[in-house]
């Protein structure tokens, strides 16, 4: 899904994916998800942006998924999420 066009859409669709990825108990396919939903929700929602990219490192934090982390703290320093 095109973030950029429509970011409140995206990010429900990433919530989705987060939670089915929750109930078959896979971890990095739900920190994922997360960690776009933080995209997602920078834009559409920046004062809960915080809480977004705090849950998608709380994810990662056991995985090895270094771009996805990458692209996550990212998100926290870019302007035009805030």
């Amino acid at each position: 899904m095109w973030l950029q066009g429509k970011p409140e859409r995206a990010a429900a669709a990433y919530l989705a994916g987060r939670t089915e990825a929750e109930q078959h108990a896979k971890a990095g396919e739900a920190a994922h998800n997360q960690a776009l939903r933080a995209l997602a929700v920078a834009f559409h929602d920046p004062h809960q942006a915080d809480d977004e990219i705090d849950l998608a490192h709380q994810l990662l934090a056991n995985l090895d998924l270094r771009a996805t982390t990458i692209n996550a703290g990212h998100r926290r320093s870019d302007p035009r999420c805030r």
